[in-house]
């Protein structure tokens, strides 16, 4: 995989670490910070799956525009997965 990554900056770059079907890290690059890694987690729980979601590696950078991203991210997913409930 090029280091270009797989999707526009920002976004992700390199998967760094895969344990399918339950585990995915993978680089994160944004303009003009050095890069982060995002990891998800999958686990089952009670029927359902459990994800979590670690954004890592921001040393003293400030994290607000990332919270926000996420923030968006996380309720556009939690719409989807109520419309098809």
């Amino acid at each position: 995989m090029s280091r270009a990554g797989w999707c526009a900056s920002p976004g992700p770059v390199e998967i760094v670490d895969l344990a399918a079907p339950s585990r995915l890290a993978y680089t994160w690059a944004y303009p003009a910070e050095p890069e982060s890694v995002v990891t998800w987690e999958l686990e089952g729980s009670r029927g359902r799956t459990r994800v979590t979601i670690t954004h890592t590696g921001f040393g003293d950078r400030e994290v607000g525009d990332y919270e926000a991203g996420w923030t968006s991210f996380l309720v556009t997913i939690r719409n989807q997965v109520e419309a098809r409930g």
